[in-house]
């Protein structure tokens, strides 16, 4: 029985080193492996934006689309409120409008252009308080002494589908400001 040289076997490592590395065949698929999580990344990522953009632009157009209807009546009723925000849901869809808050409002401006708040409705959120200033800030440029304009807001609470990204929900909202277009202002529907 013959015992193996060790400086045998130390040579025949190198050269399957050395074969290794000149070896091509298997470059691409490690090159691959390297990039894969980054393109799976990629992927699932643009494929989050994208769906958070287009929530974020339905939750735009239910803000103007309730605003502009109320801004284009010359009254509405607590009933016509209620249709108007269940016209919202079509907006929305094909999303969900689960969590969609919606609040419109007219407000008042006097002689020394200081907002107050005539009337609030809202639906999946909390109504402005009559005869108080607005929560937000108007801008300066809409401050019209003795007119009124009708502010309608819309939240939303945008859950990512894949919460290992994002854990959390995002905010989304947007805020409209139109000026009733038949009469000056528009009477309280009562909700």
């Amino acid at each position: 029985m013959s015992i193996p040289c060790p400086c045998k076997e130390q040579g025949r490592g190198a050269r399957l080193l050395v074969r290794f590395a000149r070896c091509g065949s298997g470059v691409a698929a490690v090159e691959f492996a390297l990039v894969l999580p980054v393109l799976i990344a990629l992927l699932l990522g643009s494929a989050e934006l994208t769906r958070a953009l287009t929530y974020d632009r339905k939750v735009t157009q239910v803000a103007f689309t309730v605003g502009d209807l109320v801004a284009q009546s010359d009254s509405v009723s607590a009933s016509d409120m209620t249709d108007i925000f269940k016209a919202s849901d079509t907006v929305m869809q094909p999303y969900e409008a689960d969590g969609l808050g919606m609040i419109v409002s007219s407000v008042l401006f006097d002689e020394d252009s200081n907002a107050t708040v005539a009337w609030s409705c809202s639906q999946g959120s909390t109504a402005w308080d009559k005869n108080a200033p607005p929560p937000i800030e108007i801008p300066a440029s809409l401050k019209l002494a003795n007119t009124s304009l009708i502010v309608s807001v819309s939240s939303f609470p945008y859950k990512p589908i894949f919460t290992a990204i994002i854990p959390n929900s995002i905010d989304m909202g947007e805020t409209f400001y139109l000026r009733p277009r038949i009469v000056d202002t528009i009477a309280d529907p009562g909700c």
